[in-house]
This record gives C-alpha cells, structure tokens and sequence, in this order.
C-alpha cells in the first residue's frame, strides 16, 4: 500500500488523534466504487440466477435442475458474504434491514413448518428466520434424502414451490434495491458516501467502521464462538452453524473474512490495490503498544492470519466439530485477538466512536 508524510501520532495515553495530510473523502470514493458498488452488483446478478433457477426447478423437478439450483445457490450465498460489512445507509431503508432479511440463522424450523402448512409463502410477512439464504437453504438442502419428494409428493408440497420461487425473487428483490440505490444512475447514495470526510457519529466513516466491526463481531460470535459451544458451557452446536444443511460453513467465513480483509487493505473487485482503512492509519502513524510497532501492519497480519486458519478446517464445519475442535477454536482465538485491534485501537486512532452495543465480553 502506497504510504503518506504524516504527523506523529500523540502519545498512548492521549486519547485524542493526530491528523495527517490525507484525503478521506478520496479513500471512500476509492472504496464506494471500486468495492462495494461492485460487490452489490455481483450480489443482484447472483441472485437473479438463483431466482431463474428456481423457477427453471418448480417445472423440471429432477435431480440434474436440484443440482443447478443449489450450485446457483452457494454462488449466491458467497457474494452475499462479501457485503455484510455494508449494512448501512440503502441497506437500511425502504422498511428492511438487509442483515436480518437476508442472512438470519439458524432457521426457525417450527415457525417455518406452520408456515408451509398454513400457506404463509409471502416472504415479506414472514419473521426473519424463516427467510433470507438460510431458509432457501433449509428448502433445497434439508433433507439429502427427500429434497425431491418434498417438493412433488410431500403434503407440503405446492406450499414448499411456491415459497422457494417466492423466497428467491424476494432475495433477488432486495439486492436490487440496494444496488439501485448506490449507484449514480438510481439512488446516487454514492455521492452522499464520499461527500464527508469526518469522523463523527453518523458520517460515512464512521458508518464504514462501525459496520465493519460488527459484521467481524458476526463472523467470531455467531459463525464460530456459539457453535463452539461457548455459550453453553463447551457443549457443540453444530446445528448453529452458518450453511449448516449445505455444509458449506468454512466456505462462507472464509470468503466473509477475506472480503472484510480487502476492505481493510481498499483492495477493489478486480484486484486493483486502492486505498482503504490500512492507509489511513499509515498516514495516522498509529501504533500498538510500543511505537515501533505498527498498528496498521498488525491489522493487516491479524487478518491474514485468521484468512489462514479458517482455510485449515474441513467442511462441514458441524462435523468438524467433534473431529476436531481445536482448529476452530484456533481460528476463533485469532479473532478474539483482532477484536481489540480493530474496535479498540483503530477506532481510536480514526477518531471513530463505536456506536453499537453487544454483550458477549468480546
């Protein structure tokens, strides 16, 4: 990353940061065009396939469509982990939260059975629960066994094929939305995104980090730290864990973190090196701990490494498990150590206050 003439930043003890030549407003232009623009567009094109799969699947029926409809699925549900982090703003408008309608887990599998049996197959009247890609998921995953017969011979059947269609041109629906909404063309949030350079509660970086750290907090806690059973006294869930009837869970917090990580560095879609959150505290000459070690560089190690560990567990993570536990209590100690780094010392030296809340002691 390219670096800046900076000012030194003050002194440990001072909680106030120094300001340094460098241009925020440049950094989010770089970042709203070249990352999440891109990445919500990945996302709308990705859930239109799923959708014309989806009702390619009601008519077919068969195994070859099954197999299509949940390779569209997985293609769909990782571009959704790269814009988690961007729950804000058009995310958060038009009477829904992106967050909570899309990616909701685990299913709530007795609300969700009332559903198909009372024909409550109108998503946007439905609890987050029981929609969003892991209840698309629960349709096509569910059951190995019956996914087919559930869909053609089961009691719930028309129910079940007229939510599945239903539930994807929602998804699609509210991508779209979003996209929409960001970019020139639509919406133009865009320009209010890049339009301040401060640092207050409310201004675009505060949004970004803020945002950040919460969908980082997401990935630890409920990706990792509950299916360990950290809550419930070392006793595994792995039915908590994310893409648990696909078994795709390492898959999807891999590319979770790798897309948080990018974002870090302002690394765009198409590989360019741009500026990001990693140049701003260049330029801050931010530390940790002593002031020969950079805060900037630690993060960008922290990150790697965690990438690292969670390459090194199998999927599906719900068998890993009780295999092997210890390597995803690695990754998960990884992120415990990045929670300080990026909440606690980044937005310090940003100026950046955390405005929301969480109760699980980091």
């Amino acid at each position: 990353m390219s670096g800046f003439s900076c000012k030194k930043k003050k002194k440990k003890d001072e909680p106030v940061l120094v300001t340094c030549d460098y241009s925020v407003t440049n950094m989010l232009s770089g970042i709203g065009n070249n990352i999440i623009i891109p990445r919500f567009a990945n996302l709308t094109q990705t859930t239109l396939a799923l959708k014309t799969e989806a009702a390619s699947f009601v008519t077919q029926l068969d195994s070859a469509s099954l197999v299509n409809l949940q390779k569209k699925f997985n293609t769909a549900y990782l571009s959704y982990q790269k814009v988690g982090m961007f729950n804000f703003g058009p995310a958060l408008t038009n009477g829904f939260n992106m967050r909570e309608r899309m990616n909701v887990f685990p299913v709530s599998l007795a609300t969700y059975d009332m559903y198909m049996n009372n024909g409550n197959t109108q998503p946007t009247q439905n609890i987050n629960a029981t929609v969003g890609f892991p209840a698309i998921e629960y349709l096509i995953f569910g059951n190995v066994d019956s996914v087919l017969a559930e869909f053609t011979t089961g009691s719930q059947a028309a129910n079940r094929k007229t939510y599945l269609v239903n539930l994807t041109d929602y998804l699609h629906q509210l991508s779209s939305t979003v996209y929409n909404a960001w970019i020139p063309s639509g919406g133009n949030y865009i320009a209010t995104f890049v339009a301040d350079g401060g640092n207050s509660v409310g201004s675009p970086l505060s949004l970004l980090v803020n945002e950040l750290n919460f969908d980082f907090e997401t990935l630890k806690n409920f990706k990792y730290k509950i299916p360990l059973g950290k809550f419930d006294a070392g006793i595994v869930q792995p039915d908590k864990v994310e893409g648990y009837y696909s078994g795709t869970s390492v898959a999807l917090s891999a590319a979770n973190a790798d897309a948080i990580y990018k974002l870090y560095l302002g690394v765009a879609e198409s590989g360019a090196d741009g500026e990001g959150l990693h140049d701003y505290l260049v330029c801050l000459d931010a530390y940790y701990q002593t002031e020969d070690v950079s805060l900037a560089s630690t993060i960008n190690s922290q990150l790697a490494l965690i990438y690292s560990k969670i390459l090194a567990i199998p999927d599906p993570m719900s068998a890993t498990l009780y295999s092997n536990k210890q390597v995803i209590d690695d990754a998960h100690t990884e992120m415990q150590i990045a929670v300080p780094l990026i909440k606690r010392e980044m937005t310090a030296a940003m100026g950046v206050q955390i405005s929301y809340t969480d109760n699980d002691g980091d």
